[in-house]
């Protein structure tokens, strides 16, 4: 299915906003340019300018459309990382809007300033007599902290009052947020423009313990966490599809919402300390319900009209240890996607710490399989990755009772739930997959009936079976911070399985970018031939530079204490005891590869 043809007259914003542009956004940096006045010295001064253009000429009901082709052009020469042609899409794009160089149909333009304005001081402007740099302000490459794979969905959960500093006491470094961005919530009424973010939630945001606005949820994020956010078109939507009631009005919806929470310095909402740059849109789309082609086509071309630096998110679907979500769902979804629509792949799993982890494999492979024969080049996440400790109460996932069905929920132990997030952490990472978040909750507590999602949190909350005490940090909270020491900073692009001579014997290597060091990450199966004798110790055998290596048990003690000993090596090889447990051995000196 092709994309939705942008209507003439898109509406770029409600009028609030609009007027919010010509008035504040208009500033210094408009006035700014090279000594010679043939431009913009900057492209943020060029892509402020350009937006508060369209801004006017969409207001006065004008075609922007080849302007705004333009500026998707330029987003997508970013994206490929060709800085040379989106800076020329971006200069034509101004024009084709009527700016600075140029204007429509070739005549020159002008852009305009208010004639009184308080200008303020701008690091980034040219100094007297100095020409400007024409490729300043283009979006920088991710970060290394966005290269992390160590995210939860979400951080909040139940009143948990500091989710954020218990985030950054393990290490976590990406939040999918709970609170999804409804179009009828931020638009209730069609008939009126207005786009309100600050309104409470009410019932909607209770799940996290209180009744927040979007502006709370987003604004409460810290700097060092990266934000995954949802957009979706309830509560608008056409009878039984996904389809927006109104493509226009949605788009200008998503455009607003998008740009609010940018961080680009336009509009942008007071307080914003983790601009949103990854959006998803919807969450476990229905596969019997139609129209979500529909609703990616026109999210993905909005999100990237407002910020083309953003990534964009197909929904996620789930798998099930089986492969029907690949026919039904990723396949058709591959199949018409647009070039370059989509950035990132989403797959959920679930289940149990009993080895069910290895269930994953066939479907990413899968997937990766899919995206190569239709030529989509993206990158895999898994967004909800669920395992719980305890014993799940009443219905289990999927609607299987605990002890039911292909999907019996058996009881776990707090050692086995914490090594089984450890496995799936890396086993995905050795797949391939990207991201990793951990679903749902850093805290106990998601539906406070004692289900399955009610015990994945990595902090008791006080309530139903094997639970120690509301506050109490599980086994697994201090196994995911052991995990986040050892490998934050590898090259995740360099996981390798080494073969250990047993089926149910896992070890990966890992290697530290700056040091070039190598850290492996072991376990044995010893549950997978239902023989308790088989948790005994075995020596198994790594390779490692230098003459001894750091072994540490990656499940603690109730406390968190770690069992961490120095063994050493013979010939470039360390034989090393593996129980019950799984363990990070660490080459003690750096030696690049």
């Amino acid at each position: 299915m092709s994309a939705p043809r942008r209507p003439a007259n898109g509406c770029w914003w409600v009028l609030g906003l609009v007027i919010s542009l010509s008035l504040s956004c208009v500033t210094a940096s408009a006035q700014k340019g090279p000594p010679s006045g043939d431009g913009p010295a900057d492209v943020q001064t060029m892509i402020r300018d350009f937006k508060r253009l369209v801004a006017e000429k969409e207001q006065r009901g004008e075609d922007t459309s080849q302007a705004m082709a333009l500026y998707g052009k330029a987003s997508e020469a970013l994206r490929r990382g060709d800085k040379g042609e989106y800076l020329r899409l971006i200069t034509a794009a101004l024009q084709a809007a009527g700016g600075a160089g140029g204007g429509e149909k070739g005549k020159p333009g002008k852009t305009k300033t208010p004639a009184k304005q308080t200008k303020t001081a701008d690091p980034d402007a040219p100094a007297a007599g100095k020409a400007a740099d024409p490729a300043k302000g283009i979006p920088a490459p991710r970060s290394g902290e966005d290269d992390s794979p160590f995210g939860i969905h979400p951080l909040r959960n139940r009143g948990f009052q500091s989710p954020y500093e218990a985030a950054a006491d393990i290490g976590v470094r990406f939040e999918r947020l709970e609170t999804y961005f409804f179009w009828g919530e931020v638009q209730p009424d069609l008939e009126n423009p207005e786009l309100t973010w600050s309104r409470s939630l009410g019932k909607k945001g209770k799940t996290a313990g209180y009744s927040p606005s979007y502006d709370q949820v987003v604004t409460s994020v810290p700097a060092s966490i990266r934000v995954v956010a949802n957009f979706s078109a309830a509560y608008h939507e056409e009878k039984g599809r996904y389809t927006p009631r109104s493509p226009a009005l949605y788009q200008t919806f998503v455009r607003a919402t998008v740009e609010r929470y940018d961080g680009d310095g336009i509009a942008d909402v007071p307080n914003l300390k983790s601009p949103i740059k990854y959006w998803q849109v919807e969450n476990e789309p229905d596969v019997r319900k139609g129209g979500y082609l529909d609703l990616l086509h026109l999210t993905a071309e909005a999100i990237r009209a407002a910020d083309p630096s953003a990534r964009v998110l197909a929904a996620g679907a789930i798998g099930d240890f089986d492969l029907a979500c690949i026919q039904t769902y990723y396949e058709p979804l591959f199949s018409r996607l647009n070039p370059g629509e989509i950035d990132i792949v989403d797959l959920h799993w679930f289940r149990h710490a009993w080895g069910s982890y290895l269930g994953v494999e066939p479907l990413v492979r899968s997937i990766q399989d899919s995206m190569r024969e239709k030529g989509i080049r993206a990158d895999i996440w898994i967004t909800e990755m669920g395992t719980y400790s305890g014993k799940p109460r009443g219905k289990g996932g999927r609607g299987q009772e605990p002890d039911q069905g292909p999907l019996a929920l058996p009881f776990v132990p707090e050692d086995q739930h914490a090594a089984d997030v450890l496995k799936r952490y890396v086993y995905g990472l050795h797949l391939g997959v990207k991201k990793i978040f951990l679903a749902f909750g850093l805290k106990e507590g998601f539906g406070r009936d004692g289900s399955y999602f009610d015990l994945t949190g990595l902090i008791f909350d006080g309530e139903f079976d094997h639970d120690r005490g509301s506050g109490v940090k599980k086994l697994a909270y201090y196994t995911y911070k052991l995990m986040t020491e050892k490998l934050e900073g590898c090259d995740w692009n360099d996981v390798s399985s080494i073969p250990a001579g047993a089926e149910d014997v896992h070890v990966y290597r890992f290697r530290q970018r700056r040091t070039g060091s190598a850290i492996y990450v072991a376990w044995r199966d010893w549950f997978s031939n239902n023989d308790r004798q088989a948790a005994l110790p075995m020596t198994i055998e790594v390779p490692i530079q230098g003459e001894e290596a750091l072994v540490t048990t990656a499940v603690t003690g109730f406390d968190g204490e770690r069992d961490t000993r120095t063994l050493r090596t013979t010939r470039g090889v360390l034989r090393v005891p593996l129980g019950q447990h799984p363990i990070f051995v660490e080459e003690a000196t750096g030696t690049p590869p």
